[in-house]
């Protein structure tokens, strides 16, 4: 069946041999949408202030990676059959929850939608640590990040560290 449309003719004689095959097709493709499993990735709200983070934090410090190595590609974390990444780092300067010349452990993700951080091996970091089934984690969400890029932290921190005690003001009914 030929049909006109303006300057355009159109043969609907194939269209109609093959309307069992479209509606399969269709109805195929309509249900496979319906049909996809959710997928958790990693949602970070707002970072969380210097001094949020310094009162939410369970170890606060500089240091270097001294062992440890992030995943590179997706198999490498399927055969090595781990939920964490560990990393070793030789801690510089601390500000909360540790000491300097120490070794401390600090657990992350693998950073493929999990929201672990990407440490690298020799690189120094201010991490801030929390506490979670008795091992300290951090994660992309805190305020985490390579020690050259943090002046801000160091800033705040210095000041938060330089006054003692603490006010507490309101009316108690």
């Amino acid at each position: 069946m030929w049909v006109r449309i303006g300057f355009a003719i159109y043969d609907f004689s194939l269209l109609m041999k093959h309307k069992l095959l479209i509606s399969i097709f269709a109805l195929v493709l309509l249900f496979s949408f319906g049909s996809v499993d959710p997928v958790l990735a990693c949602s970070c709200l707002q970072k969380n202030t210097v001094c949020e983070a310094f009162g939410e934090a369970k170890a606060i410090f500089v240091g270097e990676v001294i062992e440890g190595k992030s995943a590179e590609r997706m198999s490498e974390l399927l055969s090595d059959n781990r939920s964490q990444n560990s990393f070793t780092f030789k801690v510089t300067q601390n500000f909360l929850g540790t000491k300097e010349n120490k070794n401390i452990v600090i657990h992350t993700g693998f950073g493929f939608g999990d929201c672990g951080f990407p440490f690298e091996k020799e690189e120094t970091y201010l991490v801030y640590a929390y506490e979670s089934e008795g091992k300290l984690q951090t994660s992309i969400c805190t305020r985490t990040r390579h020690a050259a890029r943090v002046e801000n932290d160091f800033k705040e921190l210095d000041y938060l560290l330089s006054k003692s005690g603490a006010k507490i003001s309101g009316t108690v009914t």
